[in-house]
């Protein structure tokens, strides 16, 4: 028997049930699963369900940027509080040597917003084929990634200028 079967009577028997639980041995076996269906349904029916909880997007407004690697034909846009060091994390798994194309100020909502924007040029993952669209959203919008980069605080408000 599903919970679903169970009605207002087997919910009142229910309730009978529970008020003598202290003679549950009483009951034969094969009872048990439907007295067991019964009080759930019970349950189910008396317990209201809390409000959802209000769902937070985690390191959604964090502070860092939103990067766009180039490698081969492709770009990985992804976002990183220390772009050089995410970026030497990649280049250790990458069998081409990887370019910066540029960054913008932006955390996991940044990211997602040029996901969604680019999303008919994905490749796989975090990888976008590269394309005009992309190249021009890049030289529009992004600060370059160079050797002679500022500290990390000064670039950061050159990008959100």
């Amino acid at each position: 028997m599903r919970v679903e079967d169970v009605n207002e009577e087997m919910i009142d028997a229910g309730m009978v049930v529970l008020t003598e639980f202290l003679e549950w041995e009483n009951y034969p076996y094969e009872d048990r699963d439907l007295i067991g269906a019964i009080i759930r349904a019970a349950v189910k029916a008396y317990v209201p369900k809390p409000p959802p909880a209000k769902r937070r997007v985690r390191g959604a407004d964090q502070a860092g940027f939103v990067y766009f690697i180039k490698s081969g034909n492709y770009i990985k846009i992804g976002k990183a509080k220390d772009v050089r060091s995410r970026m030497s994390g990649i280049q250790t798994g990458a069998p081409e040597r990887l370019e910066c194309l540029g960054i913008i100020a932006g955390g996991l909502r940044k990211e997602r917003e040029l996901h969604k924007l680019f999303a008919e040029h994905r490749a796989n993952g975090e990888w976008f084929n590269d394309c005009r669209e992309i190249r021009e959203f890049i030289k529009d919008k992004c600060a370059p990634m160079n050797d002679n980069q500022p500290k990390r605080q000064d670039l950061y408000k050159s990008c959100t200028a």
